[in-house]
Protein backbone atom coordinates (compact mmCIF):
# COMPACT_ATOMS: atom_id res chain seq x y z
CA UNK A 1 0.00 0.00 0.00
CA UNK A 2 3.06 2.46 -0.77
CA UNK A 3 4.13 4.14 -4.09
CA UNK A 4 7.64 4.75 -5.10
CA UNK A 5 9.31 6.48 -7.46
CA UNK A 6 12.71 8.01 -8.12
CA UNK A 7 13.30 11.37 -9.10
CA UNK A 8 15.79 13.83 -10.96
CA UNK A 9 17.10 17.39 -9.11
CA UNK A 10 14.02 18.92 -11.34
CA UNK A 11 11.53 16.26 -9.68
CA UNK A 12 11.17 14.12 -12.88
CA UNK A 13 10.65 10.58 -12.76
CA UNK A 14 13.50 8.86 -14.02
CA UNK A 15 14.15 5.61 -16.17
CA UNK A 16 14.11 2.22 -14.90
CA UNK A 17 17.76 2.13 -13.91
CA UNK A 18 18.56 5.65 -13.48
CA UNK A 19 19.77 6.97 -10.00
CA UNK A 20 17.86 9.41 -8.37
CA UNK A 21 15.63 10.29 -5.27
CA UNK A 22 13.58 7.75 -3.87
CA UNK A 23 10.45 9.28 -3.08
CA UNK A 24 7.44 7.16 -1.47
CA UNK A 25 3.91 8.09 -0.53
CA UNK A 26 0.84 6.41 1.24
CA UNK A 27 -0.59 5.59 4.44
CA UNK A 28 2.57 4.34 5.52
CA UNK A 29 4.64 7.38 5.86
CA UNK A 30 4.43 10.59 8.00
CA UNK A 31 2.18 12.86 7.35
CA UNK A 32 4.63 15.82 9.12
CA UNK A 33 6.61 16.92 11.70
CA UNK A 34 5.22 17.81 14.71
CA UNK A 35 4.92 21.77 15.31
CA UNK A 36 7.04 22.36 12.30
CA UNK A 37 5.72 23.27 9.11
CA UNK A 38 8.79 24.23 7.45
CA UNK A 39 10.42 20.77 7.63
CA UNK A 40 8.17 19.37 6.81
CA UNK A 41 7.20 21.41 3.82
CA UNK A 42 11.12 20.62 2.74
CA UNK A 43 10.18 16.90 3.29
CA UNK A 44 6.77 16.78 1.94
CA UNK A 45 6.15 18.23 -1.69
CA UNK A 46 2.07 19.31 -2.30
CA UNK A 47 1.03 15.92 -3.74
CA UNK A 48 1.85 14.03 -0.45
CA UNK A 49 5.54 12.10 -1.62
CA UNK A 50 7.64 11.69 1.00
CA UNK A 51 11.39 12.47 -0.34
CA UNK A 52 13.65 10.45 1.24
CA UNK A 53 16.82 12.00 0.57
CA UNK A 54 18.00 8.60 -0.56
CA UNK A 55 19.92 7.64 -3.97
CA UNK A 56 18.50 4.81 -5.19
CA UNK A 57 17.18 2.56 -8.87
CA UNK A 58 15.15 0.05 -9.39
CA UNK A 59 16.05 -2.65 -11.47
CA UNK A 60 14.52 -4.67 -14.42
CA UNK A 61 12.52 -6.55 -11.53
CA UNK A 62 10.79 -3.53 -10.13
CA UNK A 63 13.77 -4.29 -7.01
CA UNK A 64 15.10 -0.71 -5.13
CA UNK A 65 18.49 -0.43 -4.62
CA UNK A 66 19.52 2.32 -1.98
CA UNK A 67 22.94 3.29 -2.72
CA UNK A 68 23.66 6.04 -0.04
CA UNK A 69 22.19 9.48 1.11
CA UNK A 70 21.96 12.60 -1.56
CA UNK A 71 23.47 14.38 1.17
CA UNK A 72 26.86 12.61 0.60
CA UNK A 73 27.82 13.53 -2.92
CA UNK A 74 30.11 15.54 -3.85
CA UNK A 75 31.43 17.41 -7.25
CA UNK A 76 33.63 16.22 -9.22
CA UNK A 77 35.16 17.03 -12.28
CA UNK A 78 32.46 14.48 -14.48
CA UNK A 79 29.49 16.41 -11.95
CA UNK A 80 27.48 15.60 -9.14
CA UNK A 81 28.93 11.82 -7.74
CA UNK A 82 28.36 9.85 -4.98
CA UNK A 83 31.24 8.01 -3.73
CA UNK A 84 29.01 4.46 -4.20
CA UNK A 85 29.90 4.86 -7.67
CA UNK A 86 33.84 4.76 -6.82
CA UNK A 87 32.98 2.07 -4.27
CA UNK A 88 31.38 -0.68 -6.85
CA UNK A 89 33.94 -0.35 -8.91
CA UNK A 90 36.08 -1.59 -6.15
CA UNK A 91 33.52 -4.25 -5.24
CA UNK A 92 33.56 -5.86 -8.64
CA UNK A 93 37.01 -7.27 -7.85
CA UNK A 94 36.61 -10.86 -6.38
CA UNK A 95 38.92 -10.10 -3.63
CA UNK A 96 37.15 -6.72 -1.93
CA UNK A 97 34.57 -7.64 1.02
CA UNK A 98 33.98 -4.51 1.46
CA UNK A 99 34.77 -0.64 0.08
CA UNK A 100 34.07 2.84 1.12
CA UNK A 101 35.15 5.60 -0.77
CA UNK A 102 35.47 9.31 1.30
CA UNK A 103 36.77 12.74 -0.55
CA UNK A 104 39.38 14.75 1.68
CA UNK A 105 39.12 18.99 2.26
CA UNK A 106 41.52 19.15 -0.31
CA UNK A 107 39.60 17.27 -2.80
CA UNK A 108 41.51 13.85 -3.24
CA UNK A 109 39.02 10.42 -3.09
CA UNK A 110 40.31 7.83 -0.51
CA UNK A 111 39.03 4.41 -0.36
CA UNK A 112 39.29 2.20 2.36
CA UNK A 113 39.02 -1.65 1.54
CA UNK A 114 38.52 -4.76 3.48
CA UNK A 115 39.59 -7.27 1.65
CA UNK A 116 38.37 -11.24 1.61
CA UNK A 117 40.24 -12.93 4.21
CA UNK A 118 41.93 -14.95 1.95
CA UNK A 119 43.47 -12.27 -0.13
CA UNK A 120 46.73 -11.86 -1.69
CA UNK A 121 45.19 -8.65 -3.52
CA UNK A 122 47.39 -5.72 -3.12
CA UNK A 123 46.93 -2.05 -3.20
CA UNK A 124 48.53 -1.48 -6.59
CA UNK A 125 46.72 -4.41 -7.89
CA UNK A 126 43.61 -2.89 -6.41
CA UNK A 127 44.70 0.64 -8.27
CA UNK A 128 45.29 -1.36 -11.59
CA UNK A 129 42.18 -2.68 -11.30
CA UNK A 130 40.13 0.58 -10.56
CA UNK A 131 41.91 2.26 -13.58
CA UNK A 132 41.01 -0.46 -15.97
CA UNK A 133 37.41 -0.21 -14.78
CA UNK A 134 36.93 3.32 -14.02
CA UNK A 135 37.38 4.96 -17.62
CA UNK A 136 35.88 8.54 -17.00
CA UNK A 137 35.91 8.56 -13.00
CA UNK A 138 37.74 10.63 -10.89
CA UNK A 139 40.85 9.20 -9.53
CA UNK A 140 41.30 7.29 -6.44
CA UNK A 141 44.46 8.66 -4.85
CA UNK A 142 45.14 6.97 -1.71
CA UNK A 143 43.99 3.15 -1.09
CA UNK A 144 44.17 1.56 1.88
CA UNK A 145 43.67 -2.07 3.36
CA UNK A 146 41.10 -2.15 6.67
CA UNK A 147 40.43 -4.88 8.58
CA UNK A 148 37.01 -2.85 9.92
CA UNK A 149 35.94 0.29 9.54
CA UNK A 150 34.90 2.83 12.19
CA UNK A 151 31.10 2.10 13.14
CA UNK A 152 28.37 4.07 14.93
CA UNK A 153 25.85 2.69 17.57
CA UNK A 154 23.57 1.33 14.56
CA UNK A 155 26.17 -0.32 12.96
CA UNK A 156 26.49 2.22 10.08
CA UNK A 157 29.87 3.16 8.82
CA UNK A 158 30.65 6.53 9.63
CA UNK A 159 32.15 8.19 6.61
CA UNK A 160 33.08 10.91 8.51
CA UNK A 161 35.31 8.73 10.86
CA UNK A 162 37.54 7.89 7.49
CA UNK A 163 37.94 11.80 7.08
CA UNK A 164 39.01 12.72 10.49
CA UNK A 165 41.77 9.69 10.45
CA UNK A 166 42.40 10.82 6.98
CA UNK A 167 43.14 14.18 7.74
CA UNK A 168 45.06 13.75 10.76
CA UNK A 169 47.36 10.98 8.60
CA UNK A 170 48.01 13.38 6.32
CA UNK A 171 48.24 16.47 7.83
CA UNK A 172 45.43 18.24 6.37
CA UNK A 173 43.03 20.93 7.91
CA UNK A 174 39.13 19.73 7.90
CA UNK A 175 36.48 21.70 6.64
Amino acid sequence: HLEAKIIDDEGRTVPLGDVGELCIRGHATMTGYWNNPRATAAMIDGTGWLHTGDLAYFDQRNVCYVLGRKADQVESEIGRLHPCVLEHVFLKHESVQNAQVVRLPDQRFVAWIKPESDSKLTPEQLAEHYRSEAKALPTVSYIRFVDSFPLNDTGKIQRSAIIEKMCYELNLQRD
